[in-house]
């Protein structure tokens, strides 16, 4: 009977390990399928990264000549208009921007009397002027002012070229004599016709040796005019300079005219000189 019982304990214990061993080896080759599909899956993605890496290396912008030969600002416009459905008349395009980097911080207590009395003077009603003497006597601050405070200056011309201006040679500049005379210079100019139109396009030929189909005056100020031209399907801006800097606004659309209708002198014919003969 012990022999028996015996016998069938270690029969079922013999079952019990088999059956254990083989649930382990099961584990095993699931573990080794698992391993085996983690390593398909780490290969493809390391494939897919690869891929990933070239395409970011192909299509890198950053990197391309375009973007270090003109201004963000420009590049941008230009997609805008690239996308846009607006036709765009190139011909009224602006030759020149600027880009202005700047900081917006409270101004100081020398800068807020250089204002309030800016308001002072320039106050139309006398009730609000006295509310303002009022104000400033009593200190409340009840108004508080900011000034924008310029860090940076770029020029931007009509191509994306980019030249940067220094903050103290902006400080240091003057308006031009005739910058807000400019704009009526160019509309009694406009309002010539034909006729000064085709002496714009005779003035490119002259000077500069360029024919164009279109042409159009951009710009007056006292050291020359801006043209914005057109020839074959490039369009350009030109300048022109005058002989002498223009004092006023008569004086910029006298060397105007001078430049466009040149003054033909006629040649006086010498007259032959007798030469006497001594006795």
């Amino acid at each position: 009977m012990l022999n028996e019982m015996v016998m069938s304990g270690s029969s079922e214990a013999d079952f019990t390990i088999d059956e254990i061993s083989n649930e382990e080896s099961d584990d095993d080759d699931e573990d080794d399928e698992e391993g085996d599909s983690d390593e398909d899956w780490v290969s493809i993605l390391e494939d897919d990264e690869d891929d990933f890496d070239s395409s970011e290396v192909l299509t890198d912008w950053a990197t391309f000549e375009t973007m270090h030969s003109s201004h963000p600002m420009y590049f941008a416009k230009r997609m805008t208009e690239a996308i846009s459905d607006t036709h765009l008349d190139w011909m009224v395009q602006p030759s020149n921007g600027l880009v202005i980097q700047s900081v917006l911080r409270p101004a100081f207590n020398e800068e807020n009397s250089v204002v309030r009395k800016f308001l002072l003077d320039h106050q139309a009603g006398i009730d609000e002027t006295v509310e303002i003497q009022k104000d400033e006597s009593r200190g409340t601050g009840s108004a508080t002012f900011y000034k924008l405070e310029m860090i940076n200056i770029q020029l931007v011309s009509s191509y994306g070229n980019q030249s940067t201006v220094k903050i103290q040679d902006f400080r240091r500049a003057r308006p031009d004599v005739i910058a807000h005379s400019a704009v009526q210079i160019i509309s009694r100019f406009r309002a010539g016709g034909e006729r000064n139109t085709q002496a714009l396009k005779s003035l490119c030929w002259r000077l500069k040796g360029i024919q164009v189909e279109e042409a159009v005056l951009t710009g007056v100020d006292s050291l020359g005019i801006d043209l914005r031209v057109c020839s074959g399907t490039q369009v350009q801006t030109l300048r022109f300079a005058f002989n002498t800097r223009a004092t006023s606004e008569y004086s910029a659309e006298r060397q105007l005219h001078d430049l466009l209708f040149p003054r033909t002198q006629k040649k006086i014919p010498k007259r032959p000189q007798t030469h006497q003969k001594e006795c």
